[in-house]
Protein backbone atom coordinates (compact mmCIF):
# COMPACT_ATOMS: atom_id res chain seq x y z
CA UNK A 1 0.00 0.00 0.00
CA UNK A 2 1.28 3.59 -1.04
CA UNK A 3 1.52 6.06 1.88
CA UNK A 4 1.42 9.89 0.66
CA UNK A 5 0.85 12.67 3.10
CA UNK A 6 -1.41 14.32 0.90
CA UNK A 7 -3.87 12.34 -2.22
CA UNK A 8 -5.12 14.94 -4.99
CA UNK A 9 -7.97 13.81 -6.81
CA UNK A 10 -7.68 15.13 -10.06
CA UNK A 11 -4.95 16.86 -12.26
CA UNK A 12 -7.05 20.00 -13.52
CA UNK A 13 -5.40 23.64 -12.85
CA UNK A 14 -7.18 22.92 -8.98
CA UNK A 15 -5.38 19.97 -8.51
CA UNK A 16 -2.23 20.77 -9.72
CA UNK A 17 -2.16 23.57 -7.76
CA UNK A 18 -2.62 22.43 -4.68
CA UNK A 19 -0.37 19.68 -5.37
CA UNK A 20 2.52 21.66 -6.33
CA UNK A 21 2.05 24.32 -3.15
CA UNK A 22 1.74 21.35 -0.88
CA UNK A 23 5.49 19.97 -2.36
CA UNK A 24 6.47 22.78 -2.35
CA UNK A 25 6.05 22.96 1.62
CA UNK A 26 7.78 19.43 2.06
CA UNK A 27 4.59 16.96 2.10
CA UNK A 28 4.83 13.82 0.17
CA UNK A 29 1.87 14.31 -2.47
CA UNK A 30 0.54 12.40 -5.30
CA UNK A 31 -2.60 13.38 -8.11
CA UNK A 32 -4.57 10.06 -9.33
CA UNK A 33 -6.46 11.57 -11.98
CA UNK A 34 -9.25 9.44 -14.20
CA UNK A 35 -8.20 10.19 -17.74
CA UNK A 36 -4.73 10.49 -19.90
CA UNK A 37 -3.62 14.19 -20.99
CA UNK A 38 -4.04 15.87 -23.13
CA UNK A 39 -7.96 15.69 -22.42
CA UNK A 40 -10.65 17.48 -23.87
CA UNK A 41 -11.89 20.07 -21.16
CA UNK A 42 -14.05 23.39 -21.59
CA UNK A 43 -12.99 26.54 -19.38
CA UNK A 44 -10.33 28.27 -21.67
CA UNK A 45 -11.12 31.93 -19.65
CA UNK A 46 -9.30 32.56 -16.99
CA UNK A 47 -9.37 35.94 -14.79
CA UNK A 48 -6.69 37.79 -13.73
CA UNK A 49 -6.50 36.56 -10.11
CA UNK A 50 -5.35 32.94 -11.35
CA UNK A 51 -2.13 34.42 -12.51
CA UNK A 52 -1.20 34.88 -8.72
CA UNK A 53 -1.86 31.25 -8.30
CA UNK A 54 0.31 30.27 -11.16
CA UNK A 55 3.28 32.51 -9.96
CA UNK A 56 2.89 31.10 -6.43
CA UNK A 57 2.85 27.45 -7.77
CA UNK A 58 6.25 27.88 -9.91
CA UNK A 59 4.36 27.58 -12.79
CA UNK A 60 4.12 30.88 -14.54
CA UNK A 61 7.45 30.82 -16.38
CA UNK A 62 6.36 27.72 -18.01
CA UNK A 63 2.83 29.03 -19.37
CA UNK A 64 4.25 32.33 -20.15
CA UNK A 65 6.66 30.32 -23.06
CA UNK A 66 3.62 28.88 -24.57
CA UNK A 67 2.67 32.46 -25.96
CA UNK A 68 -1.19 31.80 -25.15
CA UNK A 69 -3.59 34.23 -26.40
CA UNK A 70 -3.33 37.33 -23.75
CA UNK A 71 -6.59 38.51 -22.38
CA UNK A 72 -6.81 42.22 -20.98
CA UNK A 73 -10.53 42.25 -20.31
CA UNK A 74 -13.83 40.87 -21.08
CA UNK A 75 -17.56 41.45 -22.41
CA UNK A 76 -20.29 40.07 -21.24
CA UNK A 77 -23.79 40.06 -23.64
CA UNK A 78 -27.11 39.53 -22.90
CA UNK A 79 -29.92 40.00 -25.48
CA UNK A 80 -28.98 44.28 -26.36
CA UNK A 81 -27.02 44.89 -22.72
CA UNK A 82 -23.43 44.65 -23.06
CA UNK A 83 -21.55 44.57 -19.74
CA UNK A 84 -17.13 45.82 -20.29
CA UNK A 85 -14.57 45.22 -17.96
CA UNK A 86 -10.86 46.11 -18.47
CA UNK A 87 -8.76 44.71 -16.26
CA UNK A 88 -5.73 47.58 -16.05
CA UNK A 89 -9.57 49.27 -14.15
CA UNK A 90 -8.59 48.36 -10.71
CA UNK A 91 -9.17 49.50 -7.37
CA UNK A 92 -6.03 47.27 -5.86
CA UNK A 93 -3.43 46.39 -7.39
CA UNK A 94 -2.99 43.06 -9.08
CA UNK A 95 -2.44 41.50 -12.60
CA UNK A 96 -4.10 43.47 -15.93
CA UNK A 97 -3.84 40.91 -18.09
CA UNK A 98 -4.85 37.10 -18.38
CA UNK A 99 -4.44 34.05 -20.98
CA UNK A 100 -7.14 32.83 -23.56
CA UNK A 101 -5.71 29.13 -23.53
CA UNK A 102 -6.81 25.62 -24.97
CA UNK A 103 -7.66 23.57 -21.89
CA UNK A 104 -6.79 20.36 -23.09
CA UNK A 105 -2.67 21.96 -24.23
CA UNK A 106 -3.13 23.92 -20.92
CA UNK A 107 -3.71 21.55 -18.64
CA UNK A 108 -0.89 19.28 -19.80
CA UNK A 109 1.54 21.83 -19.85
CA UNK A 110 0.77 22.65 -15.96
CA UNK A 111 0.90 18.86 -15.06
CA UNK A 112 4.03 18.04 -16.85
CA UNK A 113 5.81 21.01 -15.24
CA UNK A 114 4.20 19.52 -11.76
CA UNK A 115 5.48 16.69 -12.15
CA UNK A 116 9.26 17.97 -13.26
CA UNK A 117 9.01 19.46 -9.24
CA UNK A 118 8.73 16.05 -7.88
CA UNK A 119 4.67 15.04 -7.56
CA UNK A 120 3.66 11.97 -8.93
CA UNK A 121 0.76 11.67 -11.52
CA UNK A 122 -1.07 8.67 -11.99
CA UNK A 123 -3.08 9.02 -14.82
CA UNK A 124 -6.12 6.42 -15.64
CA UNK A 125 -6.72 5.77 -12.21
CA UNK A 126 -10.07 5.99 -11.08
CA UNK A 127 -10.99 6.87 -7.21
CA UNK A 128 -13.60 4.38 -6.56
CA UNK A 129 -14.01 4.56 -2.53
CA UNK A 130 -12.40 6.50 -0.05
CA UNK A 131 -12.24 5.00 3.87
CA UNK A 132 -11.55 7.25 6.62
CA UNK A 133 -10.41 5.75 10.21
CA UNK A 134 -10.04 9.19 12.25
CA UNK A 135 -5.99 9.12 11.37
CA UNK A 136 -5.98 8.87 7.76
CA UNK A 137 -8.27 8.03 4.51
CA UNK A 138 -7.61 4.65 2.66
CA UNK A 139 -8.80 5.43 -1.16
CA UNK A 140 -9.23 2.65 -3.37
CA UNK A 141 -8.28 3.47 -7.34
CA UNK A 142 -9.36 1.48 -9.89
CA UNK A 143 -6.32 1.72 -12.34
CA UNK A 144 -5.99 -0.42 -15.68
CA UNK A 145 -8.57 -2.52 -13.88
CA UNK A 146 -6.18 -3.47 -10.90
CA UNK A 147 -7.27 -2.03 -7.94
CA UNK A 148 -4.37 0.03 -5.91
CA UNK A 149 -4.98 1.37 -2.07
CA UNK A 150 -3.25 4.89 -1.20
CA UNK A 151 -3.36 5.94 2.41
CA UNK A 152 -3.32 9.49 2.94
CA UNK A 153 -3.36 11.86 5.87
CA UNK A 154 -5.14 14.69 3.76
CA UNK A 155 -7.26 14.44 0.52
CA UNK A 156 -7.65 17.33 -1.87
CA UNK A 157 -10.44 16.64 -4.24
CA UNK A 158 -11.64 20.59 -6.34
CA UNK A 159 -15.11 19.11 -7.85
CA UNK A 160 -17.40 17.26 -5.18
CA UNK A 161 -20.99 16.62 -5.95
CA UNK A 162 -22.41 15.84 -2.21
CA UNK A 163 -23.34 18.46 0.20
CA UNK A 164 -21.00 20.29 2.55
CA UNK A 165 -22.20 18.45 5.61
CA UNK A 166 -21.34 14.68 4.14
CA UNK A 167 -17.17 16.03 4.54
CA UNK A 168 -17.73 17.18 8.31
CA UNK A 169 -17.32 13.26 9.36
CA UNK A 170 -13.83 13.41 11.47
CA UNK A 171 -11.07 12.64 9.19
CA UNK A 172 -7.40 12.95 8.88
CA UNK A 173 -7.47 15.46 11.88
CA UNK A 174 -10.57 17.25 10.37
CA UNK A 175 -8.58 18.35 7.37
CA UNK A 176 -10.62 17.68 3.95
CA UNK A 177 -10.67 20.01 1.35
CA UNK A 178 -12.92 20.12 -1.06
CA UNK A 179 -15.33 22.57 -3.44
CA UNK A 180 -17.94 21.23 -5.97
CA UNK A 181 -18.98 18.32 -8.03
CA UNK A 182 -17.36 14.90 -9.10
CA UNK A 183 -18.76 11.02 -9.40
CA UNK A 184 -16.55 10.66 -6.27
CA UNK A 185 -18.14 7.79 -4.19
CA UNK A 186 -17.57 7.99 -0.81
CA UNK A 187 -18.20 5.58 2.58
CA UNK A 188 -17.19 5.77 6.22
CA UNK A 189 -16.28 3.51 8.96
Amino acid sequence: MEKVDVLVIGAGPSGTMAASMVNKNGLKVKIVEKTQFPRYVIGESLLTRCMDHFEEAGVLDVLKEQNYQVKNGAIFLKGDERCEFEFSEQYTKGWEWTWQVPRDEFDKVIADKVESMGVEIEYQATVTNIEFDGSDSTSLMGSYEVFEQSNALYLFKNQLRYNREDYLQPCSHGKWFWNDESDLSLSYD
